[in-house]
């Protein structure tokens, strides 16, 4: 089974990652809770869950190192780096 890796964003970090997402992120933490649990109830049929910590300081430290911008693209992309710094390794 493949796996999916989805970013746990911790409340007290999540108007930090506002700060470096902008418009990407609802408005509000209870939104973005309910999109994560949508996402993972989305995914858990067919794939592997691997919830990952993220944290802001260090998401906007690694948009700079890659000069890329911040969406939830690449907050996913990140949170399968954290996980598997290759990127290519399964679960």
């Amino acid at each position: 089974m493949d796996c999916v890796y989805l970013p746990i964003i911790a409340e007290d970090d999540f108007s930090s990652f506002r700060s470096v997402m902008h418009d990407e992120l609802p408005a509000t933490y209870k939104e973005w809770l309910e999109r994560h649990a949508a996402r993972v109830a989305h995914w858990r049929e067919t794939h592997q869950i691997i919830e990952v910590k993220v944290k802001a300081s260090e998401f906007a430290a690694y948009l700079r190192t890659g000069n890329c911008g911040a969406d939830l693209n690449r907050l996913y992309i990140f949170a399968e780096t954290i996980r598997s710094p290759s990127a290519l390794s399964r679960c």
